[in-house]
């Protein structure tokens, strides 16, 4: 593993940003696509700027999904993680191919239709924020910490905070609830 330290979150920010950036142009220039999860935390302010303002990049070749959001809770809402990202990424790149989370829809058919869509192709970037060394050594926790984990681990972990029911098998379904 590499670790870099640096002085402050901008700096960080405009190197993730670089680093994102050429794994987004890779992806399109190899598959012509790109397929990004995105997280929304205030770690990611520093990072969404730089990559926003990052010149070269087809967005209108790349697919969006999104960690997590709050059953209930609608998608224009201040504290609703897709308003977080029209803001601070969609309205900014023009990012038309998105798969958010809608909070306001049935859960089991926003998780299945969520599973069925980044089941279709590998995911080529995921914007996490800090580690979190309290959960284990390598700072990782829920879904996007590692590319190629799915987002059925962030939506189990949303149905768990939300119902206080674990569910570890797929797909999540209203019955598995009862």
């Amino acid at each position: 593993m590499i670790l870099r330290v640096f002085e402050d979150q901008v700096s960080l920010g405009q190197t993730a940003a670089k680093q994102a950036a050429a794994a987004i142009q890779g992806a399109i220039r190899e598959r012509g696509l790109a397929r990004v999860v995105a997280a929304s935390a205030a770690s990611q302010f520093a990072f969404l700027e730089a990559l926003t303002a990052t010149p070269g990049i087809d967005w209108g070749k790349v697919e969006l999904f999104h960690l997590d959001e709050y059953i209930g809770l609608a998608m224009t809402h201040p504290a609703s993680f897709c308003k977080f990202l029209q803001d601070r990424l969609i309205r900014k790149t023009g990012i038309n191919k998105l798969f958010l989370l809608n909070g306001e829809e049935d859960p089991a058919v926003v998780i299945r239709r969520t599973n069925e869509e980044i089941s279709k192709g590998p995911i080529d970037v995921s914007f996490v924020g800090e580690p979190d060394f309290k959960f284990n050594p390598i700072g990782a926790r829920g879904m996007g910490e590692i590319g190629i984990t799915g987002i059925a681990a962030a939506i189990a972990n949303a149905v768990y905070h939300a119902t206080g029911k674990r569910v570890r098998d797929l797909p999540i379904t209203p019955d598995k609830l009862m």
